[in-house]
């Protein structure tokens, strides 16, 4: 009777054992990959969206008194492709701090490139490009689209 495990048997099971480690591992990094992208995505989705609803509500005004409390700047999104950041701005105060974006690549406009998106008091886009996409460290991309009306559309997948 033999005693133990036979060398060819332990070769065996660490070339099993590394291959499905291997497997895992790089099912994992694609997993946080898009993940990142996803939550990436969704934020400037959610902070495009926050944007137009400030936009749309400084037109408020007391109908009671006729005294109206709109701001008389409207906030904008600056957006610094280079640095991969973003950040809402009305004139000098800041409506949200600046949010750099960690695990994106790329940061692009289709058309031409411009940085400040602002919203009119209907919600409307004011933007010279079609759309911003969002491309991961692995190469997947995701695209926010303004449309021919300037509303937005992303922020799902299946857009």
């Amino acid at each position: 009777m033999q005693k133990g495990f036979a060398t060819l048997e332990i070769i065996f099971a660490v070339i099993i054992v590394v291959a499905l480690t291997t497997c895992a591992l790089l099912n994992a990094v694609r997993m946080i990959d898009n993940v990142a992208l996803d939550y990436e995505y969704k934020r400037l989705y959610s902070e495009l969206r926050f944007l137009q609803a400030v936009s749309r509500s400084t037109s408020v005004s007391d109908a009671g008194t006729g005294q109206n409390f709109a701001s008389t700047v409207s906030p904008v999104m600056k957006i610094s492709p280079d640095k991969l950041s973003y950040q809402i701005k009305r004139g000098n105060d800041e409506l949200r701090e600046v949010h750099k974006m960690h695990y994106i690549a790329n940061l692009d406009f289709t058309g031409k490139v411009y940085n400040e998106i602002s919203f009119d008091d209907t919600g409307k886009a004011n933007v010279i490009s079609n759309s911003i996409i969002l491309t991961s460290r692995l190469g997947k991309s995701k695209k926010i689209v303004f449309d021919s009306v300037g509303r937005i559309r992303g922020g799902r997948d299946n857009e």
